[in-house]
């Protein structure tokens, strides 16, 4: 309730404004003293988290969902409240990750961080008289926690590109302002995913599948109408979609599925996120029924406030070619190089391939999954590219 540890909600503020209508104000004003403060001081940008925001918050700071409990109710229930603080226009948002109240075990604990590496924002937190909680606690947690972490550092380019598409689209009516999203941002025509909470994307081309229910080893996840590759595998789950499948998910196990048509960015993952941005990129390029996709990345050195120097890539894929186009006024310090190509619907084996016309020596071809692997590349980010294959 509102008026929890906090002023009665009737109460009123100077100029007949009730409590009830400006409780949030407070955190507000905060965030904006804080992020202005700090960016004052470091001359980076800012990182401020509030429990406490209100509409414009997400333009100086990011949310916590606040004091949950260690429960599966909770674990499921933070899938709702982060979709909806998307919509709020407050994209950096995350629940603590096993919960805050209450002692937790591995069993939640384990779930939880396959959940909660996917939040935009990823802590594991917890009340100081609860038991420890740290995901080395437990072999099987910590095992499962570098796993799952390890995706999520791979994933840091494309969710940096999702939190500057999200900073420069006013309209948090148009999909491109969230970075998580609800499946029917993504297929508002299906009528299958408007009741879906279980489920989620990050962006447009990854779909979250976690288990949310104690002692399942098994989800039953909704496929909508596109083709689905196993984010693992890089297997084909479905060429089609609208389509319900239940999929074995053992403890060490979660569900992450690539929808057909996207080109992801990614990057080889480090123990900092520092050192992530210095390893190399690799792209997966997942080809819809029509042999066609289409990505794009943005670029910069992560913390100067003002865009001056950056690089920004749309990436397209199209009749057995890869390529990209470099816009911006560009950004070359310790930029890392593409040194992997990885292309899956590839239907027909391939004989040769290029790089911008030169031949290249490094690539396979996976006959069962139509993997094509194009390896040892070094393709600078800060030009554009060609790559093409031909088929035999």
């Amino acid at each position: 309730p509102l008026n929890t540890k906090a002023l009665a909600v009737h109460a009123v503020h100077y100029g007949d404004v009730l409590e009830y209508d400006a409780h949030n104000l407070y955190g507000l004003t905060h965030t904006i003293a804080t992020s202005k403060a700090l960016q004052n001081l470091i001359k980076k940008r800012s990182f401020v988290i509030s429990q406490s925001t209100f509409p414009g918050s997400g333009v100086y700071g990011g949310h916590s969902t606040g004091d949950n409990h260690a429960k599966w109710e909770d674990m499921a229930q933070s899938v709702v409240d982060i979709l909806n603080f998307q919509m709020f226009g407050i994209p950096l948002v995350g629940a603590d990750i096993c919960g805050f109240d209450g002692d937790t075990d591995s069993a939640l604990c384990g779930r939880w961080i396959q959940l909660g590496a996917f939040y935009p924002f990823a802590r594991n937190h917890n009340r100081k008289n609860s038991v420890n909680q740290e995901l080395y606690t437990w072999r099987s947690v910590a095992d499962i926690s570098r796993k799952v972490l390890n995706v999520r550092y791979s994933l840091l380019p494309y969710y940096y590109t999702l939190f500057y598409k999200a900073h420069v689209t006013p309209n948090s009516n148009n999909p491109s302002a969230t970075v998580l999203r609800p499946l029917f941002f993504e297929f508002p025509r299906d009528k299958n995913t408007f009741n879906i909470s279980t489920q989620f994307m990050v962006g447009r081309a990854l779909l979250v599948s976690p288990v949310l229910q104690k002692g399942a080893k098994s989800v039953v996840a909704y496929f909508p109408h596109s083709k689905w590759y196993d984010f693992h595998t890089l297997d084909v789950v479905t060429r089609e979609g609208e389509v319900t499948i239940k999929l074995e998910t053992p403890f060490d196990h979660f569900q992450l599925h690539i929808r057909g048509g996207n080109i992801l960015p990614l990057q080889y993952p480090a123990l900092t996120t520092t050192a992530s941005r210095l390893k190399d990129f690799f792209l997966i390029v997942a080809l819809n029924e029509n042999g066609a996709a289409s990505g794009e990345l943005f670029w910069d050195d992560g913390e100067s406030v003002e865009f001056e120097r950056y690089i920004f890539m749309d990436f397209l894929a199209v009749e057995n070619t890869v390529k990209s186009k470099v816009y911006g006024p560009g950004y070359e310090d310790s930029t890392p190089v593409i040194s992997l190509v990885t292309v899956v619907g590839v239907r027909g084996s391939p004989t040769m391939a290029t790089l911008n016309g030169d031949p290249i020596d490094h690539f396979s071809y996976d006959h069962r999954t139509h993997k094509l692997q194009l390896s040892n590349l070094f393709i600078s980010m800060s030009s554009s590219f060609e790559i093409h294959w031909m088929e035999g």
